[in-house]
């Protein structure tokens, strides 16, 4: 499966938010909800948890800090690009437009 490119200041949503384990323990996602519409801070390869390269995101609406129960992870870990897909930013037309002043009418006598 072809991955989506992603770029800073770009909107995207995120399409999963389960959670799963490191080393038995739950993990967390500090936030991230599905359906949300998020900022791409920055994007790139990083080391995950588990020691597995891959592509991650970091949101601008989620700073994700070190936590001192897991040392070991570092801080602001970015997430895993699959829980994120790009917007449609034409999809946004309708309320860009919903936005903008409509001009009055004046009455001409």
């Amino acid at each position: 499966m072809k991955q989506a490119a992603f770029h800073p200041g770009q909107l995207v949503v995120c399409i999963d938010d389960e959670t799963g384990t490191i080393n038995g323990e739950p993990t967390t996602l500090d936030g991230l909800t599905k359906g949300t519409v998020y900022t791409v801070r920055w994007c790139g390869m990083f080391v995950t948890p588990k020691a597995e390269r891959a592509l991650g995101i970091r949101v601008a609406e989620i700073y994700r800090e070190w936590k001192e129960d897991w040392p070991e992870i570092p801080d602001d870990l970015p997430y895993l690009s699959r829980r994120f897909r790009p917007v449609d930013d034409s999809r946004l037309d309708i309320f860009r437009m919903a936005l903008t002043s409509v001009p009055k009418k004046v009455a001409v006598e």
